[in-house]
């Protein structure tokens, strides 16, 4: 039986692919097939844009022209439990739907000008722990400190699309229940290397500077979390592999996540 947008339930997340250069690069910076995610609360699509956190209806959004696929994601709870599904008995969507409609009260910016910081983050989660991977670990860094030299206070008052599908689970009256959990999709078996961690050590130092408050974060997002993974380092790929978050079908485009 095929799943079609009439089957998107509030609480369902979805996410999608532009066909744009910008989204291109997200998904390829982040190894992954997805460059936005929103938020349905049974009546609008929400989502952070270039221009802030906007709304439409699924009219709109299958309307829309520009997007390559679209797939949606069901919450879980307890790390991806069956019978935990969002919706069911004991799990309503009311509690994340709460928070996304007071965000969508107050606004929210697009971090747009902090992108290139994003995709720093992307690009840490992906670097191996290679001589290769070293390599790359010392442009990050030098980009890091570049960053650090143009940071101002009004760093991360916006959000990247991702950081605010996982702010609205995060931030109920219910947490942890509705805490989405995250995979260590990104680290690679073998023993480990110390000139690899200690740049990388170098790197978190440096981000440290940038938001203060992100080793905070960071133990926040442990509470609720398989790995340590503050709102802000959260990417598409974190959210599509995520235990709490389960593949309903597509409704834009042809094909399945695997070949998209």
């Amino acid at each position: 039986m095929s799943f079609t947008a009439e089957d998107v339930k509030e609480g369902d997340i979805i996410m999608m692919m532009y066909d744009e250069f910008s989204a291109k690069l997200i998904a390829a910076l982040d190894d992954g097939i997805y460059s936005h995610s929103t938020y349905f609360t049974g009546e609008y699509v929400v989502g952070c844009v270039r221009k802030g956190l906007v709304h439409q209806t699924m009219s709109e959004l299958l309307a829309e022209k520009g997007i390559t696929y679209a797939d949606v994601y069901r919450f879980y709870g307890n790390g991806g439990d069956p019978k935990a599904e969002m919706g069911s008995s004991g799990w309503p969507a009311a509690p994340v739907t709460a928070v996304c409609e007071a965000y969508m009260k107050k606004g929210v910016s697009y971090a747009y000008d902090d992108l290139y910081f994003y995709w720093i983050l992307i690009i840490l989660h992906n670097i191996p722990k290679t001589d290769e991977g070293r390599k790359k670990m010392w442009f990050v860094i030098n980009a890091i400190f570049f960053l650090m030299d143009k940071a101002d206070p009004k760093l991360h008052k916006g959000m990247i699309c991702s950081e605010f599908i996982t702010r609205i689970f995060l931030e109920n009256p219910e947490f942890p229940k509705y805490a989405i959990k995250f995979a260590d999709t990104y680290q690679i078996p073998g023993p480990p290397d110390q000139e690899f961690e200690e740049a990388y050590k170098a790197a978190m130092e440096a981000l440290k500077v940038i938001d203060p408050e992100l080793e905070k974060k960071l133990e926040d997002a442990r509470q609720g979390s398989v790995s340590a993974l503050a709102p802000e380092l959260v990417t598409p790929n974190n959210l599509r592999h995520s235990p709490s978050l389960k593949f309903q079908g597509r409704i834009i485009g042809t094909g399945s996540p695997e070949n998209g």
